[in-house]
């Protein structure tokens, strides 16, 4: 079965129009901004979670201030810039970088670092490996975890 890339489906970066220019809306920078990311990101679970629930209005009144930094950092954008903008435009770039940077942490960072950390992780009393393909829950079919490194030269023996 051959898969999509992501890229193709989801882009690295958007567009936004607004009355008085373009925005264009990039994944985060790990370097540089990861205190803010750090400070941030996690006061957006809630957030999707009332989305999800249809509670949109109590959503985005408690995540207001995360939403405008992390679209700020994502818009390479001031505050000043951001609030500026109509209600429509301001929306469509906090939409601009839920997308982009969705792509970003899912699909191309958290399988990267996984592994990484799989292949650089002895295996633990009992076979299982240290760390779990952290991608497993973002996938629609659950996935094997792969194989810890064989830590001799002798195949494995079985019984």
């Amino acid at each position: 079965m051959s898969q999509t890339p992501v890229s193709s489906v989801i882009p690295v970066k958007r567009e936004v129009a607004t009355a008085t220019g373009v925005i264009t809306v990039r994944p985060f920078r790990l370097f540089g901004e990861m205190e803010q990311l750090n400070t941030w990101l996690p006061k957006l679970g809630p957030f999707f979670a009332q989305l999800k629930a249809g509670d949109y209005w109590p959503a985005l009144q408690q995540a207001s201030e995360a939403c405008m930094h992390l679209a700020m950092l994502s818009a390479r954008v001031d505050r000043t810039q951001l609030e500026a903008l109509e209600a429509e435009e301001q929306l469509a770039v906090l939409v601009a970088m839920v997308e982009v940077n969705l792509d970003f942490f899912v699909h191309r960072l958290t399988p990267q670092i996984t592994g990484m950390l799989v292949s650089l992780t002895p295996a633990v009393p009992g076979g299982a490996p240290v760390f779990q393909d952290m991608t497993a829950s973002a996938q629609a079919t659950p996935t094997t975890a792969p194989e810890a490194p064989a830590t001799s030269g002798q195949p494995p023996q079985t019984h």
